[in-house]
């Protein structure tokens, strides 16, 4: 059974743009160490970033609290499954949400053009 379902879309531009104006203050304040080492991996970081910002923004849409209930930025993390595929990893005040959602799975989905990262997150 379907307990949520969250999806957003990001200008990668928008995300460029703040960590060129914000730098590490934006990187810290947003993701967790892992998953800035992974952005950094890549030759043009900016749309791995918009793509794990979207997933983020998606997942707080599947939980049903935007970033209200004291969720914070890392307490969801994106991290790479056994397959490389990408994986939520929920941490803090987004974990207990999704506990009382009774919630046994979250799937996620991120894709990436040039101009756009998408995310879709659905949680059973």
């Amino acid at each position: 059974m379907i307990k949520g379902i969250g999806i957003d879309t990001i200008e990668i531009s928008r995300i460029d743009r703040i960590f060129h104006e914000y730098g590490d203050r934006f990187l810290a304040k947003v993701f967790t160490p892992w998953e800035q080492e992974y952005a950094r991996r890549w030759k043009a970081p900016d749309a791995r970033l918009a793509a794990r910002f979207a997933a983020k923004e998606a997942c707080m849409k599947a939980l049903g609290t935007g970033w209200s209930r004291g969720v914070r930025w890392k307490d969801i993390e994106i991290i790479r499954g056994a397959g490389g595929q990408p994986e939520l990893s929920l941490h803090g005040e987004a974990k207990k949400r999704l506990l009382e959602l009774q919630a046994e799975k979250a799937h996620l989905t991120i894709t990436h053009s040039r101009e756009y990262a998408t995310a879709v997150v659905i949680l059973e």
